[in-house]
């Protein structure tokens, strides 16, 4: 009788989702990303005393290619060596060279215009216009691709967001002329979530390092010009600044990389919302490295923001085969 009960009372309780050996690596990933692409601002900061932001993105760019380059060089090796028969054959059909492409397209595109956002509205700003990539990535995903999410993830989605707003309230400035950068900030999250949805397609078809190595020389290639227009300094005169630009390159290989790898599993609408941890971590490096101030309202957005994503572990939306 009480054995009845309890397997009834379980059916009726929504379990978040489930913690199988794939799920947990993903997870793994997906969060281990966010601390090194959290330390992206602080890496900024330091490279702006000397070379201006397109130089910037330029060198993260190039050095995370080199790096990636090197890294499939290494595993191709090793896999010929090992006459390993299990690798799995990686295909460059026109379908995948297009989005390969666009995701190099999309790459370049909200880095530099995010950068030039800065430029012109306040930081603040063009933070919480960044942190609307996931209703961008949902809105996107089910115009172009069909997904769909359940109740939960847009209540848990609604919730995180609610937390960004609570972040960025005392530092939001409104202002005829901060409407373009609010306005560019606002495009660089549509791009940030095109490229997410993108990846997505891809790594069903290539692996994670091979997707982001080709994204990140697309976008090389493409940013170069920019800089020949511009005419900005180019080379650091400092070794800090250089090893800052090398740290730059390194979490976008990393970072990114972990990011790729978890799409294999997790749907892009759920690791958008993991994008919205970067400016707990963002300040809180802030304030152990710079001494910037951690206000009250930062802490609540904080736990606001942590209470959403934990929301999403009880909806049908975040692992890729529950997905509808």
């Amino acid at each position: 009788m009480w054995s009845e009960k309890l397997l009834e009372t379980k059916a009726k309780i929504q379990l978040p989702l489930s913690l199988t050996t794939e799920t947990l690596w993903a997870g793994a990933a997906l969060f281990s990303s966010r601390l090194f692409i959290g330390t992206v601002p602080i890496l900024v900061k330091i490279c702006e005393r000397e070379i201006d932001p397109n130089t910037t993105i330029f060198y993260r760019l190039w050095i995370a290619t080199l790096f990636l380059g090197l890294w499939n060089g290494l595993l191709t090796v090793r896999n010929q060596l090992s006459n390993n028969q299990h690798e799995k054959q990686e295909f460059y059909t026109t379908e995948v060279l297009g989005l390969l492409l666009l995701s190099g397209i999309f790459v370049s595109a909200f880095q530099i215009i995010w950068a030039w956002s800065i430029t012109q509205t306040s930081i603040a700003n063009s933070s919480l216009m960044h942190g609307l990539i996931p209703p961008f990535t949902v809105l996107a995903g089910w115009l172009f691709f069909g997904q769909r999410f359940d109740y939960r993830f847009l209540v848990a989605m609604t919730v995180a967001i609610a937390g960004m707003m609570i972040i960025g309230i005392t530092d939001l400035q409104f202002s005829f002329d901060k409407v373009l950068g609010d306005m560019l900030a606002l495009l660089s999250a549509l791009f940030t979530a095109l490229y997410l949805l993108i990846v997505e397609r891809l790594r069903n078809k290539l692996s994670s390092t091979t997707i982001l190595m080709w994204s990140c020389a697309i976008a090389t290639v493409l940013t170069l010009p920019i800089l020949v227009i511009v005419k900005d300094e180019f080379f650091p005169s400092s070794w800090d600044v250089w090893l800052a630009a090398v740290g730059l390159g390194l979490t976008l290989a990393l970072g990114q990389g972990l990011v790729v790898y978890s799409l294999k599993r997790f749907s892009s609408g759920f690791v958008s919302m993991v994008c919205l941890l970067d400016p707990i971590l963002s300040a809180t490096l802030a304030w152990s490295i710079f001494s910037e101030i951690l206000t009250l309202y930062n802490l609540v957005g904080f736990a606001v923001v942590l209470v959403g994503l934990y929301l999403t572990t009880y909806s049908q939306s975040v692992v890729k085969e529950e997905l509808k």
